[in-house]
């Protein structure tokens, strides 16, 4: 279930955006490659029905929510598995309640987690131009954008087994992340090396490297300013 649902979609998040996912709102005739034909399109309004159905919060849900109207899926078997995830959380407050948590945790921390994939730090001494441009120098982001994934795995691995293939799916991809080297980094700890940054298994016992502690007190150049 977990490869055929990764194969119905492209990835949202992708490695070459420029840009956090948005909402990209379709137009009946113009950009309808993949979409529903026109004359459903209109019939069944969708910006409007997206409007009525977004409860999402955060930024990703919200346009996973929008992609799934302009783009139904087609696979009955699927269809009837989503259904299976919605009947299981009504019947099993649990499940809701961990569920919840970890949307609402995702939430108020997919903002810096955005911040960290995608803006531009500006040191101390400039303005920002837009939301994507920050002051300083990122140790900020890095450590609250790093939790966002953390978090987020750590929540679904405290999720239990559940009846639905799809919701286990979706859980199993996000626990899956926790192999990922992008979250041993975040995870730590991480080395700085001539090479970059690395994680312990890569940097091995004799690779020269200082450890990575993302913040703007650095204990040895502050001793030499004093001294010096």
């Amino acid at each position: 279930m977990k490869e055929l649902l990764n194969s119905l979609y492209p990835t949202l998040l992708r490695a070459d955006a420029k840009a956090p996912p948005a909402v990209v709102k379709a137009e009946a005739g113009k950009n309808l490659d993949g979409v529903i034909d026109a004359g459903t399109f209109q019939s069944i309004e969708i910006d409007k029905l997206f409007d009525s159905a977004n409860h999402a919060v955060t930024r990703i849900g919200q346009a996973t929510l929008y992609r799934s109207l302009g783009h139904p899926l087609t696979d009955l078997a699927i269809l009837r598995s989503k259904q299976d995830a919605i009947a299981e959380i009504e019947a099993n407050p649990e499940l809701r309640k961990q569920l919840e948590a970890i949307v609402d945790r995702a939430g108020r921390q997919e903002k810096d987690f955005n911040e960290l994939l995608f803006g531009t730090f500006m040191g101390m001494f400039t303005s920002r131009a837009h939301e994507l441009e920050l002051e300083g120098y990122g140790y900020g982001a890095y450590i609250n954008g790093t939790r966002f994934m953390l978090d987020l795995v750590e929540g679904a691995g405290q999720v239990k087994a559940t009846r639905s293939d799809y919701l286990q799916a979706v859980l199993d991809t996000i626990r899956d992340l926790a192999g990922s080297r992008a979250y041993t980094l975040a995870k730590g700890p991480a080395y700085r090396a001539e090479k970059g940054i690395l994680t312990r298994e890569e940097k091995g016992w004799f690779t020269p490297a200082i450890r990575f502690r993302p913040s703007l007190f650095k204990p040895v150049g502050l001793t030499l300013f004093i001294l010096f």
